[in-house]
């Protein structure tokens, strides 16, 4: 059995990481956050560039692309998509990100994390690149950028978490986490303002530069990343020396199937509440449209903050022995699940907007726990497997929030009352208490018997 001593210090952590200025670790973590941050800004600027892009039913040109009218004050229509296309162009990404995190799981496993996030960022980057350009050429093009987009996002994904469980030291796993994934916050956060500011302008044609801007922003973050790499020696991922096989136990273990469920419920609730509850504040509540600003912020920017909280507080309970992994975990998912569960119960039965919109983002920054609490506990039972693991957990996390969406628009397809918004939420309330329970009962900390490396591992381990 190999040292678990050696398994928590990886070698290259041992060897590299000795700086007494600034720890080679906090500069994977910066550079993991600023990847997030960027795959999260490509993905949110599609939603807002999307509506310069497209031309509306009231432009009377007949071509596929207008021109610009120069000292013209009405709006330029740039591309003859209608609604559905539109649809069809941004639900595209989803058929490359159910993809990407099974298999960048996979290969996260055998070629490391290193070359897989890099990968990622790529896959990203380039169709934001070319899409000026897709875009001309036709719709299918453009489409085909999306699945490329989605692709590279899943694959980065997984690579994120095993680069920080390489790089990160037990008594501080939470906080490197939670900072690498804060960056899924900040990213909509700041696109949701430099997008539309620069669509809105005349800056190289005004959205193509948000584009431009992103894919450069990438090409960037992937030279720096080279370099830190060749510094650090990166490559040397013990899990690169050896064939990486898949233990299918994965499919039957207790821990990691209430690890799928609970990830199934959480991505329900999340997207219910990012992409539905906009259309409940102003159907329902009459929310002032011209504040949809803040239901975009405010939101993520409670997410931003629960996260690198939860990330200190497991920290500090498990470093301190104030509570034990598992009753760590517990915790931060009982915020997580629990609270969000009574605040969405709440939110059916209140009349006042201001008062909604406040409980609507604790309910979703409550949410942010779930990196210390979910995301981590993958790095207690599974840490060598946790790259296909966290793969597995997305893909189903999105059939979570297809079913929620879709539940959604069966009970208010004829009648969009406040009471059929009432049986959606008590129904994911429902879910949420669910999927706490199922972890207080088969969730684990211990590392499962067979997601221990090979005997052959530890040797090469040794040999370092």
């Amino acid at each position: 059995m190999p040292d678990q001593n050696l398994i928590e210090k990886q070698p290259f952590l041992r060897d590299n990481d000795n700086s007494r200025t600034l720890k080679i670790r906090y500069v994977i973590t910066f550079l993991c956050f600023v990847g997030s941050t960027l795959i999260y800004a490509a993905r949110v600027n599609w939603s807002i560039a999307i509506l310069y892009m497209a031309r509306q039913e009231s432009d009377n040109t007949n071509s596929t692309d207008s021109e610009v009218n120069e000292g013209s004050s009405q709006i330029v229509y740039t591309f003859d998509w209608n609604m559905k296309t539109q649809q069809i162009i941004l639900g595209s990404f989803y058929c490359g990100y159910s993809v990407g995190p099974i298999l960048g799981g996979w290969l996260v496993g055998r070629f490391g994390g290193f070359s897989m996030l890099m990968t990622g960022i790529l896959f990203t980057t380039f169709p934001m690149l070319v899409t000026q350009f897709a875009a001309h050429f036709g719709v299918g093009f453009v489409i085909l950028t999306r699945i490329i987009d989605g692709f590279g996002q899943g694959i980065a994904y997984p690579a994120n978490l095993v680069l920080i469980r390489n790089w990160s030291k037990a008594d501080e796993r939470n906080t490197l986490l939670a900072i690498a994934f804060s960056g899924c916050s900040v990213g909509p956060i700041l696109t949701s303002y430099i997008s539309t500011w620069l669509c809105s302008s005349e800056f190289m044609g005004g959205w193509p530069s948000t584009f431009y801007l992103y894919g450069t922003i990438g090409v960037v973050w992937c030279v720096v990343w080279c370099i830190v790499g060749s510094k650090t020696n990166m490559q040397s991922n013990l899990q690169d020396n050896y064939n990486y096989e898949v233990p299918w136990k994965l499919m039957t273990s207790p821990p990691v199937i209430t690890l799928y469920f609970v990830h199934f419920v959480f991505d329900a609730g999340y997207i219910l509440l990012i992409t539905d509850i906009p259309t409940f504040f102003n159907s329902i509540l009459d929310f002032d449209l011209e504040l949809a600003g803040l239901l975009n912020m405010a939101p993520h920017l409670c997410v931003l903050c629960m996260t690198v909280i939860g990330g200190l507080l497991g920290d500090y309970l498990i470093s301190h022995d104030k509570l034990s992994i598992l009753g760590t975990r517990r915790l931060l998912n009982t915020f997580c699940f629990g609270l969000t569960a009574v605040f969405i119960i709440i939110l059916g039965y209140v009349y006042n907007s201001d008062l909604s919109l406040t409980i609507m983002v604790f309910a979703f920054g409550i949410y942010g726990f779930k990196f210390a609490g979910v995301n981590a506990n993958v790095l207690d039972i599974a840490p060598f497997h946790s790259g296909i693991i966290i793969g597995m957990m997305i893909s189903i996390g999105s059939i979570g929030g297809l079913v929620a969406t879709t539940l959604l628009g069966v009970l208010t397809e004829t009648n969009n009352t406040l009471r059929q918004w009432r049986v959606e939420f008590w129904t994911q309330a429902a879910l949420q208490i669910c999927a706490l329970l199922a972890f207080f009962i088969f969730g684990s900390d211990k590392p499962q018997e067979w997601a221990k490396p090979p005997e052959e591992s530890a040797d090469i381990e040794r040999q370092h």
